[in-house]
């Protein structure tokens, strides 16, 4: 997992931030903030963020299309297709329109 300002990352308990971070959390499980993070970096969360915001800033309400998903188990691009039912036509349309996380 990369550790910069443009990925997500998890801290240890006990930690604090500036405003400059968005905080999600805290968990009781380390397992869900990772899976938490895995969310984050796929392809559909970006598109559905992607919608809302137009510029650097990551308010609140860019996240308003990105559904909560239950975090007691990973999550692809894949497994969210299916779950949502996307039709080849919009997977093809989210996969070039949002590049891959490095």
């Amino acid at each position: 997992m990369k550790n910069d300002l443009l990925s997500p990352f998890l801290i240890e308990p006990n930690s604090c931030c500036t405003e400059t971070y968005l905080v999600i959390g805290p968990f009781k499980k380390k397992e869900s903030t990772v899976y938490i993070i895995n969310y984050m970096q796929t392809k559909f969360f970006h598109f559905l963020v992607g919608l809302v915001k137009n510029t650097q800033n990551a308010m609140k309400k860019v996240y308003q299309f990105v559904p909560i998903q239950d975090f007691s188990e990973p999550w692809t691009d894949e497994k969210l297709y299916k779950k949502y039912g996307l039709t080849q036509e919009e997977i093809d349309f989210i996969e070039s329109m949002i590049r891959p996380m490095e």
